[in-house]
């Protein structure tokens, strides 16, 4: 074989010997990386609108008197009635003051709501407006023995079938209290936050896993099904109404 046969054929080892380190090294690196996870991304639902009813302390200056409350607008009904949804978690208070068994027909914070916040956040005229309205209860495993499955109420709290079929998104669930529920006792994420203030956990009128806890909305949009104890006093309130504009 002469000389230049032999630079061919070591010119062609070389190139065979390339190619071969190459295509091992491809297939190292895509066998030694994980896939990519890729997530369909969800349609975002367009804003809620809101709307302004009533007055409550908010801003923790009472001298200045009391500030609008802004609502969210759930549900606009076929009579021309609107569900609302307080916007801000406006106090906070317990769902009951005693860690007893309760239900949502017997807690302290229903009657609270449709006697102590009714009158205060509601001139004559708006009391007018404000519909009475047949609130449904799920069934709990403890529910038959202390409450009954409805209620009639002027003012309500969101049920957890309720958020999680109906409003479960997080620009409904997510909530920041005001200045008033803070200096109330209100508990404040340092976690998660909504447009840069930090949310907070608000009650829900269903009964937790027994009869002495009922249900929540945490700081990051999660309904806390189990409950916390019912005398807990660092969750805040985000008022139910239906009226007629």
């Amino acid at each position: 074989m002469n000389g230049k046969l032999k630079r061919i054929l070591c010119v062609l080892l070389a190139l065979i010997l390339l190619l071969t380190l190459a295509s091992c090294g491809d297939k190292k690196k895509a066998g030694g990386r994980k896939a990519e996870v890729t997530r369909v991304p969800t349609t975002p639902k367009p804003p809620r609108k809101t709307l302004v009813f009533g007055s409550y302390e908010q801003d923790d200056d009472p001298i200045n008197g009391a500030e609008p409350i802004e609502w969210i607008i759930l549900e606009e009904r076929e009579d021309g009635s609107v569900v609302l949804l307080s916007k801000y978690a406006l106090d906070c208070l317990p769902y009951n003051p005693e860690l007893t068994p309760v239900a949502w027909k017997t807690c302290r914070i229903r009657a609270w709501l449709n006697e102590d916040f009714f009158k205060t956040a509601f001139d004559a005229q708006e009391q007018e407006k404000l519909l009475v309205t047949t609130v449904q209860n799920e069934e709990t495993p403890h529910y038959m023995v202390i409450g009954e499955y409805q209620t009639e109420d002027r003012v309500w709290l969101l049920s957890v079938d309720e958020v999680d079929v109906l409003y479960g998104e997080d620009a409904v669930m997510k909530c920041v209290p005001t200045k008033y529920a803070l200096a109330r006792g209100a508990k404040q994420s340092t976690e998660y936050d909504l447009n840069g203030e930090g949310s907070c956990w608000w009650w829900l009128r269903s009964t937790g896993d027994d009869a002495n806890r009922a249900a929540y909305v945490n700081d990051f949009a999660e309904v806390g099904i189990f409950g916390n104890s019912v005398n807990y006093d660092h969750y805040t309130v985000r008022p139910v109404v239906r009226i007629l504009p």
